[in-house]
Protein backbone atom coordinates (compact mmCIF):
# COMPACT_ATOMS: atom_id res chain seq x y z
CA UNK A 1 0.00 0.00 0.00
CA UNK A 2 1.31 3.46 -0.89
CA UNK A 3 0.86 6.05 1.82
CA UNK A 4 0.70 9.72 0.83
CA UNK A 5 1.15 12.49 3.39
CA UNK A 6 0.28 16.14 2.82
CA UNK A 7 1.94 19.13 4.39
CA UNK A 8 -1.21 21.22 4.26
CA UNK A 9 -4.17 18.82 4.78
CA UNK A 10 -6.74 21.52 5.62
CA UNK A 11 -6.05 23.47 2.42
CA UNK A 12 -6.37 20.30 0.35
CA UNK A 13 -9.64 19.26 1.99
CA UNK A 14 -11.12 22.68 1.28
CA UNK A 15 -9.92 22.53 -2.31
CA UNK A 16 -11.53 19.11 -2.81
CA UNK A 17 -14.82 20.30 -1.31
CA UNK A 18 -14.87 23.34 -3.60
CA UNK A 19 -14.10 21.25 -6.66
CA UNK A 20 -16.91 18.80 -5.82
CA UNK A 21 -19.31 21.69 -5.41
CA UNK A 22 -18.23 23.13 -8.74
CA UNK A 23 -18.83 19.78 -10.43
CA UNK A 24 -22.55 20.14 -9.81
CA UNK A 25 -22.57 23.15 -12.16
CA UNK A 26 -21.37 21.30 -15.24
CA UNK A 27 -21.64 17.50 -14.74
CA UNK A 28 -25.31 16.91 -15.45
CA UNK A 29 -25.11 13.75 -17.49
CA UNK A 30 -22.54 10.98 -17.93
CA UNK A 31 -22.50 7.74 -19.87
CA UNK A 32 -23.04 4.49 -17.99
CA UNK A 33 -19.69 3.17 -16.69
CA UNK A 34 -18.32 0.40 -18.92
CA UNK A 35 -17.66 -1.88 -15.93
CA UNK A 36 -21.15 -1.52 -14.47
CA UNK A 37 -23.76 -3.72 -16.15
CA UNK A 38 -27.36 -3.01 -15.24
CA UNK A 39 -29.86 -5.80 -14.74
CA UNK A 40 -31.86 -4.77 -17.79
CA UNK A 41 -28.76 -5.16 -19.94
CA UNK A 42 -28.47 -8.90 -19.26
CA UNK A 43 -31.61 -10.08 -20.98
CA UNK A 44 -30.36 -11.37 -24.33
CA UNK A 45 -29.32 -14.88 -25.39
CA UNK A 46 -25.76 -13.61 -25.69
CA UNK A 47 -25.71 -12.89 -21.96
CA UNK A 48 -26.54 -16.45 -20.87
CA UNK A 49 -23.01 -17.82 -21.06
CA UNK A 50 -21.76 -14.84 -19.02
CA UNK A 51 -24.45 -15.48 -16.37
CA UNK A 52 -23.68 -19.22 -16.25
CA UNK A 53 -20.02 -18.40 -15.69
CA UNK A 54 -21.04 -16.22 -12.76
CA UNK A 55 -23.00 -19.09 -11.20
CA UNK A 56 -20.07 -21.47 -11.68
CA UNK A 57 -17.66 -19.00 -10.10
CA UNK A 58 -20.00 -18.62 -7.14
CA UNK A 59 -20.07 -22.41 -6.76
CA UNK A 60 -16.26 -22.57 -6.79
CA UNK A 61 -16.09 -20.00 -3.99
CA UNK A 62 -18.57 -22.01 -1.94
CA UNK A 63 -17.18 -25.47 -2.56
CA UNK A 64 -13.50 -25.12 -1.66
CA UNK A 65 -14.34 -23.47 1.64
CA UNK A 66 -17.19 -25.86 2.41
CA UNK A 67 -15.08 -28.93 1.66
CA UNK A 68 -12.05 -27.78 3.64
CA UNK A 69 -14.15 -26.77 6.66
CA UNK A 70 -15.92 -30.14 6.43
CA UNK A 71 -12.53 -31.82 6.38
CA UNK A 72 -11.52 -29.86 9.46
CA UNK A 73 -14.67 -30.76 11.34
CA UNK A 74 -14.31 -34.44 10.39
CA UNK A 75 -11.40 -36.75 11.24
CA UNK A 76 -9.81 -36.09 7.82
CA UNK A 77 -8.02 -32.85 8.76
CA UNK A 78 -6.89 -31.53 12.13
CA UNK A 79 -5.57 -28.35 13.71
CA UNK A 80 -2.60 -27.94 16.03
CA UNK A 81 -0.64 -24.92 17.19
CA UNK A 82 2.45 -27.13 17.01
CA UNK A 83 2.56 -26.07 13.35
CA UNK A 84 3.89 -22.52 13.21
CA UNK A 85 1.46 -21.21 10.60
CA UNK A 86 -1.64 -22.60 12.34
CA UNK A 87 -3.03 -19.56 14.16
CA UNK A 88 -6.70 -19.14 13.24
CA UNK A 89 -8.99 -19.69 16.26
CA UNK A 90 -11.98 -20.15 13.93
CA UNK A 91 -10.25 -23.15 12.33
CA UNK A 92 -9.41 -24.55 15.75
CA UNK A 93 -13.09 -24.21 16.66
CA UNK A 94 -14.04 -26.19 13.55
CA UNK A 95 -11.64 -28.96 14.53
CA UNK A 96 -13.02 -29.11 18.08
CA UNK A 97 -16.63 -28.68 16.89
CA UNK A 98 -17.67 -27.82 20.43
CA UNK A 99 -21.22 -26.91 21.36
CA UNK A 100 -20.01 -25.16 24.50
CA UNK A 101 -16.86 -24.65 26.54
CA UNK A 102 -14.21 -22.06 25.83
CA UNK A 103 -14.36 -22.25 22.05
CA UNK A 104 -17.94 -22.99 20.93
CA UNK A 105 -18.30 -23.14 17.18
CA UNK A 106 -21.52 -21.15 17.01
CA UNK A 107 -20.06 -18.04 18.66
CA UNK A 108 -19.18 -15.60 15.88
CA UNK A 109 -17.14 -17.99 13.76
CA UNK A 110 -16.54 -15.66 10.83
CA UNK A 111 -15.22 -18.50 8.66
CA UNK A 112 -18.53 -20.34 8.61
CA UNK A 113 -20.54 -17.11 8.65
CA UNK A 114 -18.82 -15.93 5.48
CA UNK A 115 -19.30 -19.19 3.60
CA UNK A 116 -22.97 -19.29 4.62
CA UNK A 117 -23.48 -15.89 3.00
CA UNK A 118 -21.72 -17.15 -0.13
CA UNK A 119 -23.92 -20.25 -0.21
CA UNK A 120 -27.01 -18.06 -0.04
CA UNK A 121 -25.60 -16.06 -2.94
CA UNK A 122 -25.04 -19.23 -5.03
CA UNK A 123 -28.65 -20.28 -4.47
CA UNK A 124 -29.89 -16.82 -5.42
CA UNK A 125 -27.79 -16.64 -8.59
CA UNK A 126 -28.96 -20.07 -9.75
CA UNK A 127 -32.65 -19.50 -9.05
CA UNK A 128 -32.58 -16.03 -10.58
CA UNK A 129 -31.03 -17.43 -13.74
CA UNK A 130 -33.98 -19.81 -14.14
CA UNK A 131 -36.42 -16.92 -13.84
CA UNK A 132 -34.43 -14.73 -16.21
CA UNK A 133 -34.17 -17.36 -18.95
CA UNK A 134 -37.79 -18.42 -18.65
CA UNK A 135 -39.39 -14.99 -18.38
CA UNK A 136 -37.06 -12.26 -19.62
CA UNK A 137 -35.06 -13.62 -22.54
CA UNK A 138 -36.50 -14.51 -25.94
CA UNK A 139 -34.74 -17.26 -27.88
CA UNK A 140 -35.01 -18.15 -31.55
CA UNK A 141 -35.02 -21.77 -32.71
CA UNK A 142 -31.32 -21.45 -33.52
CA UNK A 143 -30.64 -20.33 -29.96
CA UNK A 144 -32.35 -23.19 -28.12
CA UNK A 145 -28.99 -24.86 -27.34
CA UNK A 146 -28.02 -21.69 -25.45
CA UNK A 147 -31.29 -21.77 -23.55
CA UNK A 148 -30.98 -25.45 -22.68
CA UNK A 149 -27.41 -25.07 -21.43
CA UNK A 150 -28.45 -22.08 -19.34
CA UNK A 151 -31.38 -23.90 -17.77
CA UNK A 152 -29.35 -27.04 -17.12
CA UNK A 153 -26.76 -25.07 -15.18
CA UNK A 154 -29.36 -22.96 -13.37
CA UNK A 155 -31.30 -25.99 -12.14
CA UNK A 156 -28.15 -28.04 -11.49
CA UNK A 157 -26.48 -25.44 -9.29
CA UNK A 158 -29.76 -24.60 -7.59
CA UNK A 159 -29.86 -28.27 -6.63
CA UNK A 160 -26.23 -28.24 -5.51
CA UNK A 161 -26.87 -25.24 -3.24
CA UNK A 162 -29.75 -27.04 -1.54
CA UNK A 163 -27.69 -30.22 -1.22
CA UNK A 164 -24.94 -28.25 0.54
CA UNK A 165 -27.50 -26.76 2.94
CA UNK A 166 -28.84 -30.19 3.81
CA UNK A 167 -25.51 -32.00 4.04
CA UNK A 168 -23.36 -29.43 5.83
CA UNK A 169 -25.56 -27.06 7.85
CA UNK A 170 -27.90 -27.26 10.84
CA UNK A 171 -29.66 -25.15 13.43
CA UNK A 172 -29.02 -27.42 16.41
CA UNK A 173 -26.29 -30.06 16.84
CA UNK A 174 -28.46 -33.11 16.25
CA UNK A 175 -31.46 -31.84 14.32
CA UNK A 176 -30.66 -33.76 11.12
CA UNK A 177 -29.44 -30.77 9.15
CA UNK A 178 -31.07 -28.06 7.06
CA UNK A 179 -30.90 -24.39 6.17
CA UNK A 180 -32.73 -21.19 5.33
CA UNK A 181 -33.68 -19.32 2.18
CA UNK A 182 -34.45 -15.59 2.31
CA UNK A 183 -35.07 -15.44 6.08
CA UNK A 184 -37.40 -18.43 5.85
CA UNK A 185 -38.27 -20.73 8.72
CA UNK A 186 -35.72 -23.50 9.17
CA UNK A 187 -35.94 -25.91 6.22
CA UNK A 188 -35.04 -29.50 7.24
CA UNK A 189 -32.50 -31.42 5.17
CA UNK A 190 -35.19 -33.80 3.96
CA UNK A 191 -36.98 -30.89 2.30
CA UNK A 192 -33.75 -29.42 0.96
CA UNK A 193 -32.84 -32.78 -0.54
CA UNK A 194 -36.30 -33.25 -2.06
CA UNK A 195 -36.08 -29.83 -3.67
CA UNK A 196 -32.58 -30.60 -4.91
CA UNK A 197 -33.69 -33.90 -6.49
CA UNK A 198 -36.62 -32.14 -8.15
CA UNK A 199 -34.28 -29.54 -9.62
CA UNK A 200 -31.89 -32.21 -10.83
CA UNK A 201 -34.79 -33.88 -12.63
CA UNK A 202 -35.52 -30.53 -14.28
CA UNK A 203 -31.85 -30.10 -15.16
CA UNK A 204 -31.81 -33.50 -16.87
CA UNK A 205 -34.62 -32.43 -19.20
CA UNK A 206 -32.31 -29.73 -20.60
CA UNK A 207 -29.07 -31.70 -20.46
CA UNK A 208 -26.86 -33.16 -23.13
CA UNK A 209 -25.50 -36.68 -22.57
CA UNK A 210 -22.50 -35.70 -20.46
CA UNK A 211 -24.48 -33.19 -18.40
CA UNK A 212 -27.17 -35.77 -17.69
CA UNK A 213 -24.57 -38.17 -16.28
CA UNK A 214 -23.36 -35.48 -13.89
CA UNK A 215 -26.90 -34.78 -12.73
CA UNK A 216 -27.64 -38.48 -12.20
CA UNK A 217 -24.47 -38.92 -10.14
CA UNK A 218 -25.40 -35.90 -8.03
CA UNK A 219 -28.89 -37.33 -7.61
CA UNK A 220 -27.49 -40.71 -6.58
CA UNK A 221 -25.31 -39.05 -3.93
CA UNK A 222 -28.29 -37.30 -2.35
CA UNK A 223 -30.44 -40.42 -2.39
CA UNK A 224 -27.61 -42.51 -0.92
CA UNK A 225 -27.19 -40.02 1.93
CA UNK A 226 -30.91 -40.39 2.64
CA UNK A 227 -30.68 -44.19 2.66
CA UNK A 228 -32.92 -44.52 -0.40
CA UNK A 229 -30.75 -47.21 -1.94
CA UNK A 230 -33.18 -48.46 -4.59
CA UNK A 231 -33.61 -45.05 -6.21
CA UNK A 232 -29.94 -44.27 -5.68
CA UNK A 233 -29.05 -47.37 -7.69
CA UNK A 234 -31.34 -46.31 -10.54
CA UNK A 235 -29.67 -42.90 -10.64
CA UNK A 236 -26.13 -44.25 -10.31
CA UNK A 237 -26.72 -46.70 -13.17
CA UNK A 238 -27.32 -43.65 -15.38
CA UNK A 239 -24.47 -41.64 -13.90
CA UNK A 240 -20.79 -41.35 -14.64
CA UNK A 241 -19.02 -44.46 -15.93
CA UNK A 242 -15.35 -45.37 -15.96
CA UNK A 243 -13.47 -43.02 -18.25
CA UNK A 244 -16.10 -40.25 -18.11
CA UNK A 245 -14.86 -36.80 -17.22
CA UNK A 246 -16.06 -35.67 -13.84
CA UNK A 247 -17.01 -32.19 -12.70
CA UNK A 248 -14.49 -29.87 -11.04
CA UNK A 249 -14.70 -26.56 -9.24
CA UNK A 250 -12.20 -24.37 -11.10
CA UNK A 251 -9.77 -21.80 -9.76
CA UNK A 252 -7.07 -19.43 -10.99
CA UNK A 253 -4.67 -16.83 -9.67
CA UNK A 254 -7.59 -14.47 -8.99
CA UNK A 255 -10.10 -17.00 -7.66
CA UNK A 256 -7.79 -19.18 -5.55
CA UNK A 257 -8.30 -22.69 -4.19
CA UNK A 258 -8.55 -22.45 -0.40
CA UNK A 259 -7.11 -25.94 0.01
CA UNK A 260 -3.84 -24.53 -1.28
CA UNK A 261 -3.98 -21.57 1.10
CA UNK A 262 -5.29 -23.17 4.29
CA UNK A 263 -4.29 -26.85 3.99
CA UNK A 264 -1.46 -26.91 1.51
CA UNK A 265 1.78 -25.25 0.40
CA UNK A 266 0.28 -21.77 0.73
CA UNK A 267 -0.25 -22.09 4.48
CA UNK A 268 -0.97 -24.94 6.85
CA UNK A 269 -3.92 -24.23 9.10
CA UNK A 270 -5.26 -27.77 8.83
CA UNK A 271 -3.05 -30.83 8.38
CA UNK A 272 -3.95 -34.29 7.08
CA UNK A 273 -4.67 -37.17 9.43
CA UNK A 274 -1.70 -39.51 9.98
CA UNK A 275 -3.80 -42.46 8.83
CA UNK A 276 -3.20 -41.38 5.24
CA UNK A 277 0.51 -41.99 5.81
CA UNK A 278 -0.39 -45.36 7.31
CA UNK A 279 -2.29 -46.29 4.14
CA UNK A 280 0.78 -45.57 2.02
CA UNK A 281 3.13 -47.29 4.43
CA UNK A 282 0.99 -50.43 4.20
CA UNK A 283 0.88 -50.27 0.38
CA UNK A 284 3.13 -47.74 -1.42
CA UNK A 285 0.83 -47.87 -4.47
CA UNK A 286 -1.79 -46.05 -2.39
CA UNK A 287 0.23 -42.89 -3.04
CA UNK A 288 -1.45 -42.85 -6.46
CA UNK A 289 -4.76 -41.85 -4.87
CA UNK A 290 -3.84 -40.80 -1.30
CA UNK A 291 -1.58 -37.86 -2.04
CA UNK A 292 0.26 -36.34 0.91
CA UNK A 293 3.65 -34.91 1.84
CA UNK A 294 5.49 -34.48 5.13
CA UNK A 295 5.39 -30.94 6.48
CA UNK A 296 8.98 -29.63 6.81
CA UNK A 297 10.44 -29.93 10.28
CA UNK A 298 11.29 -26.22 10.18
CA UNK A 299 7.55 -25.49 10.34
CA UNK A 300 7.05 -27.58 13.50
CA UNK A 301 7.35 -25.99 16.93
CA UNK A 302 8.20 -29.16 18.83
CA UNK A 303 11.27 -31.29 18.17
CA UNK A 304 9.41 -34.57 17.75
CA UNK A 305 6.21 -33.65 15.92
CA UNK A 306 5.66 -35.20 12.48
CA UNK A 307 2.72 -33.99 10.42
CA UNK A 308 1.46 -34.58 6.90
CA UNK A 309 -0.35 -32.41 4.39
CA UNK A 310 -2.58 -33.14 1.41
CA UNK A 311 -0.85 -32.99 -1.99
CA UNK A 312 -3.90 -32.98 -4.26
CA UNK A 313 -3.93 -29.21 -4.49
CA UNK A 314 -0.35 -27.96 -4.79
CA UNK A 315 -1.18 -24.82 -6.74
CA UNK A 316 -3.54 -21.92 -6.08
CA UNK A 317 -5.30 -22.83 -9.35
CA UNK A 318 -5.64 -26.58 -8.69
CA UNK A 319 -9.14 -27.78 -9.64
CA UNK A 320 -11.22 -29.43 -6.91
CA UNK A 321 -13.17 -32.48 -7.95
CA UNK A 322 -16.86 -32.42 -7.06
CA UNK A 323 -18.24 -35.40 -9.01
CA UNK A 324 -16.31 -38.36 -10.43
CA UNK A 325 -16.88 -41.75 -11.98
CA UNK A 326 -15.00 -43.28 -9.05
CA UNK A 327 -17.53 -41.92 -6.58
CA UNK A 328 -20.37 -43.15 -8.76
CA UNK A 329 -18.85 -46.66 -8.81
CA UNK A 330 -18.35 -46.58 -5.06
CA UNK A 331 -22.04 -45.79 -4.65
CA UNK A 332 -22.92 -48.78 -6.83
CA UNK A 333 -20.58 -50.98 -4.77
CA UNK A 334 -22.15 -49.83 -1.52
CA UNK A 335 -25.66 -50.53 -2.75
CA UNK A 336 -24.65 -54.01 -3.91
CA UNK A 337 -23.06 -54.77 -0.55
CA UNK A 338 -26.08 -53.50 1.35
CA UNK A 339 -28.20 -55.80 -0.83
CA UNK A 340 -26.02 -58.75 0.18
CA UNK A 341 -24.14 -58.92 -3.13
CA UNK A 342 -20.65 -58.79 -1.62
CA UNK A 343 -18.90 -60.35 -4.59
CA UNK A 344 -20.35 -57.83 -7.02
CA UNK A 345 -19.50 -54.97 -4.68
CA UNK A 346 -15.92 -56.21 -4.38
CA UNK A 347 -15.57 -56.44 -8.14
CA UNK A 348 -16.63 -52.79 -8.47
CA UNK A 349 -14.20 -51.73 -5.75
CA UNK A 350 -11.40 -53.59 -7.50
CA UNK A 351 -12.17 -51.75 -10.74
CA UNK A 352 -11.44 -48.51 -8.90
CA UNK A 353 -8.34 -49.86 -7.19
CA UNK A 354 -6.79 -51.16 -10.39
CA UNK A 355 -7.45 -47.83 -12.13
CA UNK A 356 -4.99 -46.33 -9.64
CA UNK A 357 -2.46 -49.14 -10.09
CA UNK A 358 -3.40 -50.74 -6.75
CA UNK A 359 -3.73 -54.51 -6.44
CA UNK A 360 -7.21 -56.01 -6.43
CA UNK A 361 -8.53 -57.54 -3.21
CA UNK A 362 -9.82 -61.07 -2.76
CA UNK A 363 -12.54 -62.34 -0.49
CA UNK A 364 -9.79 -63.74 1.73
CA UNK A 365 -8.29 -60.25 2.03
CA UNK A 366 -11.63 -58.92 3.23
CA UNK A 367 -11.84 -61.75 5.76
CA UNK A 368 -8.31 -61.22 7.03
CA UNK A 369 -8.20 -57.41 7.00
CA UNK A 370 -11.82 -56.48 7.70
CA UNK A 371 -13.16 -59.55 9.51
CA UNK A 372 -15.39 -60.16 6.51
CA UNK A 373 -17.15 -56.81 6.91
CA UNK A 374 -17.64 -55.57 3.35
CA UNK A 375 -19.24 -52.31 4.47
CA UNK A 376 -16.15 -51.57 6.54
CA UNK A 377 -14.04 -52.22 3.45
CA UNK A 378 -16.30 -49.86 1.48
CA UNK A 379 -15.94 -47.20 4.20
CA UNK A 380 -12.15 -47.35 4.01
CA UNK A 381 -12.14 -47.37 0.21
CA UNK A 382 -14.27 -44.23 0.20
CA UNK A 383 -11.84 -42.63 2.65
CA UNK A 384 -8.92 -43.32 0.31
CA UNK A 385 -10.59 -42.55 -3.01
CA UNK A 386 -12.54 -39.46 -1.94
CA UNK A 387 -10.02 -37.97 0.47
CA UNK A 388 -9.86 -34.16 0.59
CA UNK A 389 -13.11 -33.69 -1.32
CA UNK A 390 -15.52 -32.85 1.50
CA UNK A 391 -17.15 -36.29 1.67
CA UNK A 392 -15.62 -37.62 4.90
CA UNK A 393 -17.87 -35.58 7.22
CA UNK A 394 -20.95 -37.04 5.53
CA UNK A 395 -19.56 -40.59 5.64
CA UNK A 396 -18.75 -40.39 9.34
CA UNK A 397 -22.37 -39.53 10.02
CA UNK A 398 -23.75 -42.13 7.61
CA UNK A 399 -21.64 -44.95 9.04
CA UNK A 400 -22.04 -43.80 12.65
CA UNK A 401 -18.29 -43.36 13.15
CA UNK A 402 -18.04 -39.93 14.74
CA UNK A 403 -14.58 -39.35 16.25
CA UNK A 404 -15.58 -36.84 18.94
CA UNK A 405 -18.02 -36.82 21.86
CA UNK A 406 -21.30 -36.91 19.99
CA UNK A 407 -23.13 -35.25 22.88
CA UNK A 408 -20.83 -32.23 23.01
CA UNK A 409 -20.03 -31.47 19.37
CA UNK A 410 -21.56 -30.34 16.09
CA UNK A 411 -21.57 -32.67 13.09
CA UNK A 412 -22.51 -29.88 10.68
CA UNK A 413 -21.82 -26.15 10.53
CA UNK A 414 -24.20 -24.19 12.78
CA UNK A 415 -26.30 -21.48 11.17
CA UNK A 416 -24.60 -18.20 12.01
CA UNK A 417 -25.43 -15.83 14.83
CA UNK A 418 -26.06 -13.11 12.25
CA UNK A 419 -28.86 -15.18 10.70
CA UNK A 420 -30.27 -16.11 14.09
CA UNK A 421 -30.45 -12.45 15.07
CA UNK A 422 -32.19 -11.11 11.95
CA UNK A 423 -34.40 -14.08 11.05
CA UNK A 424 -37.80 -13.51 12.69
CA UNK A 425 -38.42 -17.27 12.79
CA UNK A 426 -35.60 -17.87 15.28
CA UNK A 427 -35.79 -16.98 18.95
Amino acid sequence: MIKISFKYPLIIVLAVMLSLSACNDWVNDIEQPINDVGDDNLNTPGDVEFLVTGVKNSFSVVWDETSIYAGGMSDELAFTRDIQQATYPTFEALDLAETGGTNPLVSQNNSTEDIMDELAQLRLYADTLVERIENRITFTEDEMAIKNNGLFNAYFFGAVARYIWGAYWCLEPRDGGGGVINLSPYIPATDMYADAVSRLDMAITYADESQAKLAYTMKARILLIQGNYADAKTAADMGLAQGDAGFDALYNTILNNYWYYWAGPGRTQFYASSRFFDYIEADPNEANRVMIYEIPASSIVSDSGVYYQQAKYLDMSSPLNFLSWQENELMKAEIEIRDGNNETGLDIINTIRTSYGIDALSADDVTNDYAGDYLELLYVERDKTLCFTGMRLIDQRRFDKWHLDINATWQRFPISNDERKVNPNFD
